[in-house]
């Protein structure tokens, strides 16, 4: 998404990104050079999304996350909300990665001393999204694919899912989303850290 076509919402919540983006490097005491050496990422575009200058994608902010030990999810709900038992559906934070065709919207955030978050994820035809290494290592997932195909790929494993279908997982290597069907895959995702 074009940041001049973003919301007044989604920009608010590109500047608290950018914020929070800042703060987790500071609070981990790295330099952005320590830091783009440590995620592949640029220190000018580290730099930008920190001023809030542009949005990372979600490659980018799962290798932030990973950087500091936290999951994607983890650092978007430290700017979307705060705790909450009761979270209507209009007021469930989402979050677009466009070039990627990437959407993922917080059914139930993070809660202070709850270890189980759900996200509900939309996958644009022939998207994907790869994630190289686990953000946390053993990580317990439960997927449900409401709606079209997923291949899955955990470690070496690969799985075709088809709507309706559901796989269960701990991190521990890459795990790859991909859409290989004509329309979007819907799934939900249940990640609990570990104890």
């Amino acid at each position: 998404m074009r940041e001049d076509a973003a919301t007044p919402e989604e920009q608010q919540m590109a500047l608290r990104l950018a914020r929070r983006l800042a703060q987790l490097r500071v609070q981990a005491a790295r330099s952005l050079d320590e830091l783009a050496e440590q995620t592949g990422l640029s220190r000018a575009t580290l730099s930008r999304f920190e001023r809030g200058e542009s949005s990372p994608s979600a490659a980018q902010l799962s290798r932030l996350a990973i950087a500091y030990g936290l999951t994607a999810s983890r650092v978007l709900a430290d700017v979307e909300a705060l705790p909450v038992r009761h979270l209507p559906l209009a007021s469930q934070p989402q979050w677009r990665d466009a070039p990627s065709g990437f959407a993922r919207r917080m059914v139930c955030p993070p809660l202070a001393g709850f270890a189980t978050e759900v996200i509900a994820v939309e996958l644009a035809a022939g998207s994907e999204v790869d994630y190289p290494e686990p953000v946390v290592a053993g990580m317990e997932h439960h997927l449900c694919l409401l709606q079209g195909r997923l291949a899955l790929q955990v470690d070496a494993q690969g799985f075709d899912l088809r709507a309706g279908d559901s796989a269960s997982w701990q991190s521990s290597g890459r795990t790859r989303f991909a859409n290989p069907g004509q329309e979007p895959a819907r799934y939900l995702l249940a990640m609990s850290t570990p104890r």
